[in-house]
């Protein structure tokens, strides 16, 4: 097996990179290797060649998401926002082929300049496309899933290959690529006036930075909603908005949100996570499910599965 400091990347690549400066938690230690392709034959050969040689890797988009413990990780990072392009699929300019690295934002301004609607389900999401497919991002206002059509990727067996979405393709803030690389995403949406697809993105972005720290660093919902419930009204109940550990504070506008108030650490964070289940628990008597994704060298176990 290749250590994962002598691998010979198969596209552009950078050493001992420090990853606080990819994620929107701005947290997150060094790891050895950060690869950055640019396209989609680079980003196959990046994966391919890592599994080729043995060497344990993450992907990466936007960085929301995702909690990485400072100490940092001993695997291979594969950045996906070099890969990140927007192209019609048909005549009529309605259906896209979106890149993986493409970010959310983008996608969102630029189908409104074109006079597309559909892609406002996504207004104040952070993060790529590719993360947004693998996790079904949206919410109140719609997820991915009620515009996406086709997705291209590898097959946990490296296969490539596109399938039309079915049924069965996405849930609630899951996907049946959990574990497969996603290369590209299809999306069908509808023409509309520019103007009016703009209205009803600021009236959605208001009411969202109204109710969530979207400027502030944060990786987003940091647990699921429970079966008839909603995370952030359980942790308000409880009295937890506003409860703080270090710099890791849960936001006194949304207490779904955990916050970096300036320099969180990791094990703030956790320590911050373990207090809210707890004290929900306590209150509610549910046990909140992790949905930020905690990447580190050790096992954790924050699962609903064990009691806090």
């Amino acid at each position: 097996m290749t250590s994962v400091t002598n691998f010979q990347a198969p596209c552009p690549a950078r050493d001992d990179v420090q990853l606080r400066d990819h994620t929107t938690f701005r947290m997150g230690g060094k790891v050895p290797v950060l690869l950055e392709p640019r396209n989609r034959d680079e980003l196959v050969a990046a994966v391919q060649r890592l599994r080729v040689d043995g060497i344990p890797y993450r992907m990466l988009g936007g960085g929301a998401n995702i909690l990485i413990d400072d100490a940092g990780l001993d695997e291979a990072i594969v950045l996906t926002t070099g890969f990140a392009f927007m192209v019609r699929e048909n005549d009529e300019g309605t259906e896209l082929r979106l890149g993986a690295g493409l970010s959310i934002p983008q996608f969102v301004t630029k189908t409104r300049e074109m006079g597309l609607t559909g892609a406002e389900c996504l207004v104040g999401v952070p993060g790529t496309m590719g993360g947004a497919t693998v996790m079904n991002a949206g919410g109140r206002h719609g997820w991915l899933s009620s515009i996406a059509k086709r997705v291209r990727y590898l097959t946990p067996a490296l296969d490539e290959q596109e399938d039309a979405v079915g049924e069965r393709t996405f849930g609630y803030r899951s996907s049946m690529f959990d574990a497969c690389v996603v290369l590209e995403t299809v999306v069908a949406l509808q023409r509309d006036a520019p103007k009016a697809v703009q209205e009803r993105i600021k009236t959605i972005l208001k009411e969202k930075s109204a109710a969530q720290p979207l400027i502030e660093p944060s990786a987003g919902c940091i647990f699921k909603n429970p079966d008839g419930h909603s995370a952030g009204k359980l942790i308000e109940s409880a009295g937890l908005k506003g409860a703080r550990v270090g710099d890791a504070e849960v936001s006194t506008k949304h207490g779904n949100f955990i916050v970096n108030r300036g320099a969180a650490t990791f094990r703030d964070v956790l320590q911050l996570i373990r207090q809210v289940r707890k004290g929900v628990f306590e209150h509610a008597g549910v046990d909140l499910h992790t949905e930020v994704k905690i990447w580190s060298r050790e096992p954790l176990e924050l699962s609903a599965s064990s009691r806090p």
